[in-house]
């Protein structure tokens, strides 16, 4: 026995061996599932992919119309009878569809883009088409047509002005007048609720008639589905600079209009023409503003100021700080408000801006290339665009960055 111990001491190297054996024997008896065979993978033929050369839309000098930003990356333009839009900032634009040359285009606070043009569609018709942009939804339009008495009375071979109030892309009110005159002109105000697909007149008859003498009404705007303004002009006359009213109130939806006392502005010299631009709500505050614009007789030296009612509620209209004295007469001056203290004011031929609620303005310098009359828009207290002709003759997008004017550059920038 104790030899038998010793021999396997002595072959104490073969055991490990022998263990690695039988462990082989046993896992090779275990039924080992095969995987299930591959089938035949065919290779798909990659197509090369296209890349369409983008080439830069020439623009030329007078085609830009209308213009608006709702926000520092996103704009849209009408541009000679196209509608473009940009998402970033103006550096590249793409077409978006044809459309009237007159169109307007409106940027509502909630970041909603509003296009809105009217044509003559026969006799006593016109064709209304609104369009509207929102950060979360593509581009939509609808077309109406309505019966217009413009059409059929003593204006009806005058295109009338149309200036236009939304508080949201199915909800707007839309003003029709067929201009000034030596007469009582009439004017209609129209109402959508269903994104432009249908338009409703809140009379049967021109509204208000013949409530502004001498001038036109050249705007509106809607505080609420019943509560809203018209602006007008109005000539002065008299010794004591007397004045008819240019604005007007309803509290019934548009059905009937009440003038509105306001502080009149004196124009330098001979008693001329005091008007109002449409009434602007002040971003993230329930105040309004409206710009009130008196030119002399001579038509040589024009006074704007800008008019605030603290809430719809409110009573009066107050001057908001100090006027502007301009020389001449401004060409369709516009009140940009970029926040409740931020105010932009747009004469046709100048840029200005306050800081302060209208106590104190700063002139912006244009750029150098600028000729005037040229569409401006905003955003915010610190960015502004407008379009240019270039000594070359295109025109060319400049944006205002707080300090200085800079011309947009890109690859499909219409310049």
């Amino acid at each position: 026995m104790r030899a038998r111990v010793l021999a396997a001491q002595r072959l104490w190297w073969r055991w490990p061996l022998v263990s690695v054996a039988v462990a082989l024997v046993l896992v090779g008896c275990r039924v080992v599932r095969s995987a299930p065979p591959r089938r035949p993978v065919t290779p798909l033929a990659v197509q090369p992919q296209r890349r369409e050369p983008k080439s830069p839309v020439t623009s030329p000098a007078t085609d830009v119309t209308a213009f608006a930003m709702s926000s520092p990356t996103t704009g849209a333009e009408v541009a000679g009878s196209t509608l473009y839009q940009t998402n970033d900032g103006g550096k590249a634009w793409r077409a978006v569809r044809t459309v009237s040359p007159s169109a307007s285009i409106e940027a509502l606070p909630s970041g909603t883009l509003i296009l809105f043009s009217v044509s003559a569609a026969g006799p006593g018709q016109l064709a209304l088409r609104l369009g509207s942009w929102s950060p979360h939804h593509a581009w939509t339009f609808q077309a109406a047509h309505v019966a217009s008495f413009l059409a059929e009375g003593a204006g009806a071979a005058v295109a009338p002005d149309i200036t236009c109030s939304f508080t949201s892309a199915t909800s707007g009110w839309c003003l029709l007048d067929i201009g000034g005159g030596m007469q009582l002109n009439d004017a209609q105000v129209w109402e959508t609720t269903t994104a432009g697909a249908t338009w409703t007149p809140l009379t049967a008859a021109p509204t208000p008639a013949g409530t502004v003498q001498y001038g036109y009404k050249g705007g509106i705007a809607w505080v609420s589905r019943m509560a809203g303004w018209m602006t007008a002009s109005t000539l002065t006359g008299g010794p004591t600079n007397n004045v008819n009213p240019v604005l007007y109130g309803t509290r019934d939806g548009g059905i009937h209009w009440m003038p509105v006392g306001i502080p009149y502005l004196r124009e330098p010299g001979r008693p001329g023409t005091i008007a109002l631009g449409p009434p602007r709500r002040l971003p993230l505050s329930p105040a309004w503003a409206v710009l009130e614009t008196a030119t002399n007789a001579s038509a040589t030296a024009t006074v704007l100021r800008v008019l605030v009612l603290s809430s719809p509620s409110a009573q009066a209209w107050l001057p908001a700080g100090a006027a502007i004295a301009v020389s001449g007469v401004p060409g369709d001056p516009e009140l940009l408000p970029a926040s409740a203290m931020n105010w932009w004011l747009w004469t046709g031929r100048a840029l200005y801006q306050t800081r302060d609620a209208g106590r104190t303005w700063n002139r912006v310098p244009l750029p150098p290339a600028l000729r005037g009359g040229w569409p401006v828009a905003v955003s915010g207290a610190h960015e502004a665009w407008v379009w240019a002709a270039s000594p070359s003759g295109p025109s060319r997008l400049w944006r205002w960055s707080g300090v200085r004017w800079a011309p947009i550059f890109g690859p499909n920038t219409r310049s």
